[in-house]
């Protein structure tokens, strides 16, 4: 959580007019959006091994490289499916926020995805889903 509130921060405030070095706020806020991808990841046991790619986007790595998805160490697939539906929903907030509208549209889809064929009443998969299908209209 707090590498995701030191990304919001960072985000925040290049958008702001009295930022000063926009460029630099925006990819050390990315820098920690990635860092707090990969602990939510590893923190659930979803992450790869240690010698994995450094560069990792919202959705994950490519499909032939996601063996590693098949032994995963949360027992609720439920809450699998919650950790990377919200990775991929704060991706889409933060490219929304600083107006990259194509990346945020592919972040809330990949959010909106990891939902098919999942029917649960769980109120923090309901507000995810709704929250992602609202920002994805808004677009």
């Amino acid at each position: 959580l707090p590498a995701l509130c030191t990304a919001t921060a960072y985000i925040s405030f290049a958008m702001s007019r009295a930022a000063a070095r926009r460029h630099d706020l925006i990819l050390k806020g990315l820098t920690f959006l990635q860092r707090y991808r990969r602990l939510r990841l590893r923190a659930a046991g979803l992450a790869a091994t240690e010698n994995e790619d450094p560069v990792e986007s919202w959705g994950g790595m490519p499909t032939e490289r996601q063996a590693w998805e098949e032994d995963l160490q949360t027992a609720d697939p439920l809450d699998c499916l919650a950790i990377r539906a919200e990775v991929a929903y704060n991706y889409g907030r933060a490219f929304h926020q600083l107006s990259m509208s194509t990346f945020a549209v592919e972040a809330y889809q990949t959010a909106l995805s990891c939902f098919d064929g999942a029917e649960s009443q769980r109120a923090d998969l309901l507000v995810l889903r709704r929250s992602a299908a609202y920002n994805l209209a808004y677009l």
